[in-house]
């Protein structure tokens, strides 16, 4: 087997676990939620087939602001030559012997930015430019087959965590900064950690790239800009990930590769020397990242600012 599958796999079982270990102590310090009755659980042999959200409802948008079933925000023509909004079905967990999913949601509106010529943003991977707008009591629902008698689902956990750090307002984190999907993966670095107000609501954001490897290349290939932000009243979480360019990283990992590591990516020793590698070579793009200033992102990030500022969110 690749060596670096054999890695990535066991990194990803021991993120996992450590997130859920997390998840776990966070919940247990909150007032448990009523769990499902007995008869209201299905128990599946095997775990259901993931049925994926549907468009139920779609509107374009081309002019510089958007006014979508509760949401409103503006946009620059620079990030921007126009927003797709959307109604997407509610696709819950159906057993509780399921795995959840990234596609696990409740009905909510997702705000796709299709991008011109002007600047090079397109889907990288699972990431594409786009808003979610989530009803916070129907999110804790779509898990509501995980919660146990005394830990509700790990997204009522999530969810605290992102109160308490809008709360408290960290720059640094020990573990990770609030995101509130589910992921199975970590963050391989975090730079530009910025706390941002909108119309009637904050919440955090930052850069990142999410991966599973024991020793992350990172390139131009996966970076992101997220907002994770709750509105006042708490019934809404707002979601937002969109892809970037940093311009000093490599275009993808094979050019990585070829320009050199200070690590080699296919060694399985795991020593003290290797870590430090690593972890230097993590902390200086993470340096070299706070430093770049906003407009020299691709695009500029103080436009993703502008447009979650901008936010106005009284759905239902």
């Amino acid at each position: 087997m690749n060596k670096r599958l054999v890695i990535s796999l066991a990194v990803l079982t021991v993120v996992v676990c450590q997130q859920c270990h997390r998840f776990a102590d966070t919940a247990a310090q909150n007032s448990p939620r009523k769990s499902p009755s007995t008869s209201a659980r299905r128990n599946c042999i095997e775990p259901s087939k993931v049925e994926l959200p549907k468009v139920t409802d779609s509107q374009t948008f081309k002019q510089s602001s958007v006014t979508y079933k509760g949401v409103n925000f503006t946009y620059s023509p620079l990030l921007a030559s126009e927003v797709i909004a959307e109604t997407k079905s509610a696709t819950p967990l159906q057993c509780d012997t399921d795995k959840p999913d990234f596609d696990n949601y409740p009905e909510h509106r997702v705000f796709r930015l299709r991008v011109g010529n002007s600047i090079d943003v397109q889907q990288v991977g699972e990431w594409s430019p786009e808003i979610r707008v989530y009803p916070v009591i129907e999110y804790q629902k779509t898990f509501a087959l995980l919660d146990k008698p005394k830990a509700p689902n790990f997204v009522h956990a999530l969810l605290q965590n992102l109160k308490a750090t809008l709360a408290a307002k960290p720059k640094s984190f020990k573990h990770e900064a609030p995101f509130t999907l589910f992921m199975d993966a970590h963050q391989e670095f975090l730079a530009k950690v910025r706390y941002l107000t909108f119309k009637n609501g904050q919440g955090i954001a930052y850069v990142t790239k999410y991966g599973v490897d024991l020793y992350p290349i990172i390139s131009n290939e996966t970076p992101i800009y997220v907002f994770q932000g709750l509105t006042n009243d708490g019934k809404h979480l707002v979601s937002a990930v969109l892809p970037i360019k940093i311009p000093f990283l490599p275009k993808d990992t094979d050019t990585a590769i070829k320009a050199g590591l200070p690590f080699d990516p296919m060694n399985e020793k795991h020593d003290a020397v290797t870590k430090k590698r690593v972890a230097d070579y993590v902390a200086r793009i993470t340096k070299q990242s706070e430093l770049l200033p906003d407009e020299k992102y691709s695009p500029n990030l103080k436009l993703f600012d502008e447009l979650v500022q901008s936010l106005i969110i009284t759905t239902k």
